[in-house]
């Protein structure tokens, strides 16, 4: 079972670098962008007490927020937790950022990743593909409601 937990800058800060600066090779300056702070809510996911995940929630403006540095470390991938992880961090967005229940989420997703944001219920923009990191990356969205 997966536990969604708030906060915990310090444990999701771990997952990253083993996923993106271990991983992919993300520089540190790159990964640490000094948007960690308030407004941002952190979102860590737990499978029996073991952390294997990890998404950043960013403030963007009234009912809008911008969801990244969602990684999943590599033992833990292909068993579902990288859904519950993102559809735990909408709960969260939705509780902290909707208003009148109304929420609208990007993300800025790497290119291999967009059939599995598709699967989540986010869309592609009209944004073209652009680097981040030396990876590609396509600007997706979502309008939910509670």
């Amino acid at each position: 079972m997966i536990e969604i937990v708030e906060g915990e800058l310090e444990r999701c800060l771990a997952i990253r670098r083993e996923v993106f600066m271990g991983e992919q090779n993300v520089t540190e300056a790159e990964e640490m962008d000094g948007r960690d702070g308030a407004p941002t809510v952190q979102v860590l996911a737990v499978v029996d007490g073991v952390d294997c995940g990890c998404a950043r929630i960013l403030y963007d403006a009234a009912a809008r927020v911008h969801l990244g540095r969602v990684a999943v470390r590599r033992p833990f991938r292909g068993q579902g937790i990288g859904m519950d992880l993102v559809n735990g961090a909408r709960d969260v967005a939705l509780r902290h950022f909707a208003v009148d229940g109304t929420l609208t989420i990007t993300l800025d997703a790497q290119e291999y990743a967009i059939g599995f944001y598709e699967r989540a219920g986010y869309t592609l923009t009209e944004r073209e593909r652009f680097l981040d990191a030396g990876i590609w990356h396509r600007e997706m969205a979502q309008t939910i409601t509670r």
